[in-house]
């Protein structure tokens, strides 16, 4: 087998089982319009068909369905930096007001400073939240991680 790229992984992919999923969450929206984790994976299925125009209009949907989500939050910024829009990935996830009071979200900015090769703001804050005893090993896993490296 030849190396795998992100541009031939399109060709692994079941398309019409993804297009038959892009249906029926289709048709979740039209039932609860409300939802953003619906467009979510919406975004999470175009995105898998290279769509990225109908991945994009999908997760800024959810975004500005659910702006102070952590799902939605670190999902959209998944999708940018996979999209190499880290620059707009990181203003957003920087500026949240989550970001200062969740381990999750905490962690996934300082992730995406370190991809742009800039100090986080966020360290201390994050060392804080792991120094508070607030938060259970399983929500403060991914900073735990981020102070281990």
């Amino acid at each position: 087998m030849e190396n795998l790229t992100f541009d031939s992984y399109h060709e692994l992919v079941d398309r019409q089982k993804i297009c038959n999923r892009i249906k029926f969450t289709k048709r979740k929206i039209l039932r609860y319009p409300l939802n953003s984790i619906n467009y979510v994976d919406l975004a999470r299925d175009y995105s898998i068909l290279g769509q990225k125009i109908k991945a994009m209009a999908s997760i800024k949907k959810a975004l500005a369905l659910s702006p102070h989500n952590r799902f939605v939050l670190r999902s959209a910024v998944r999708l940018l930096t996979h999209y190499e829009d880290i620059d707009y990935a990181h203003d957003l996830i920087r500026n949240n007001p989550l970001t200062l009071i969740d381990p999750w979200v905490t962690s996934a900015e300082i992730a995406v400073s370190t991809l742009r090769g800039r100090n986080s703001r966020f360290i201390k804050k994050g060392l804080s939240l792991l120094q508070s005893k607030n938060f259970s090993d399983f929500n403060i896993s991914d900073l735990l991680k981020k102070k281990e490296s």
